[in-house]
């Protein structure tokens, strides 16, 4: 759904007689630069019916069904290695996070220009005994928490909330989704 998917539908059969038009009343279709390529893009989460015609005659309409774009998985990062959130993290090492959006791998193999992902808008706790330490708004995938270092302790968790997350779609516009999960805690050690 909302989505560019790149088919190429081809009848041997008519050789160089075949110069086909697709539409759609559930989609968008966008005619490719060679022969029988065409990029749907459903408007609904039912199904589509492509009509597959040529030289004015119907050959067919194909029925597609349509699936949801699968939300991202959230991945937080520190110095390159994934953060364990079960063990937490030594709060001297704490000093910049990095928390992204990633693609399902089938959704990143099968329509790569879907799925790119951007998170714009995070936010950050300190928390300590069930009070809020310090508080913080990043509106990049980098967070600089050099300036909390001095407060971290034992037993302290950070609390990280996804806000905002832009998935970049095939036609270059920008829809905001969903992460699986949006709220993180990590504990200090």
């Amino acid at each position: 759904m909302n989505r560019g998917n790149e088919l190429d539908i081809q009848v041997p059969a008519l050789g160089t007689d075949y110069n086909p038009s697709f539409s759609s009343a559930q989609a968008t279709t966008i005619k490719g630069n060679r022969t029988g390529l065409v990029t749907v893009i459903p408007k609904g989460r039912s199904k589509v019916k492509l009509a597959v015609k040529n030289a004015g005659s119907t050959l067919s309409i194909e029925e597609f069904d349509v699936k949801k774009v699968p939300p991202p998985n959230i991945a937080i990062q520190l110095r390159g290695k994934p953060v364990d959130l079960e063990n937490g993290v030594p709060g001297s090492s704490l000093s910049t996070l990095r928390v992204s959006a990633e693609p399902d791998e089938n959704f990143a193999r099968e329509v790569p220009k879907d799925a790119r992902y951007r998170i714009t808008r995070i936010s950050a706790k300190l928390a300590r005994d069930g009070r809020q330490v310090k508080a913080g708004n990043f509106t990049s995938e980098n967070l600089d928490l050099r300036s909390w270092r001095s407060l971290f302790r034992p037993g302290d968790n950070l609390v990280i909330k996804v806000e905002t997350v832009t998935r970049r779609t095939y036609q270059g516009e920008s829809e905001r989704v969903k992460p699986l999960t949006e709220i993180y805690s990590i504990p200090v050690n």
